[in-house]
């Protein structure tokens, strides 16, 4: 059954996804990861990831974000970043480095949501927190 991820609880601090482009996004990577790893056992919505499970989510979404920046990266205009820096967040991803306009460019939302959240869920397994995926069921595929 294929379900839209609404949020993720890490030890007792839920994370929503912070908009409806993130979630449309992420809904096909979040349900490959499910299928790929046979993951259907959920208790009222919510699904608590092993150790292992959380591993593959974070190369999913690190395989997402690549393809992400492929198809999509523009290098911005230095001018631009200096008068608005406040704007800008520099990531490094893979051995690049990567300057994004997380405020007023969706793309750089994207991206830069999905870099942060591979960063929660790799010092979350590191640190040993439990992590649960909420979801609600896609009613279109039933």
């Amino acid at each position: 059954m294929m379900r839209e991820i609404n949020k993720l609880i890490i030890g007792n601090k839920p994370y929503d996804l912070i908009s409806n482009s993130v979630k449309m996004f992420l809904y096909q990577c979040f349900n490959i990861f499910m299928l790929r790893n046979k993951i259907d056992n959920w208790d009222k919505n919510r699904l608590l990831l092993q150790a292992e499970q959380l591993l593959q989510l974070k190369l999913e979404l690190e395989s997402t974000l690549e393809v992400l920046l492929f198809a999509g990266y523009e290098i911005p205009n230095e001018k631009h970043i200096q008068k608005h820096h406040a704007s800008y967040q520099r990531i490094n991803f893979r051995g690049k480095k990567y300057v994004l306009d997380y405020r007023t460019s969706e793309f750089g939302r994207l991206a830069f949501y999905i870099y942060v959240l591979i960063d929660v869920l790799n010092s979350s397994y590191i640190e040993g927190r439990e992590i649960y995926l909420v979801a609600q069921e896609n009613r279109n595929n039933r």
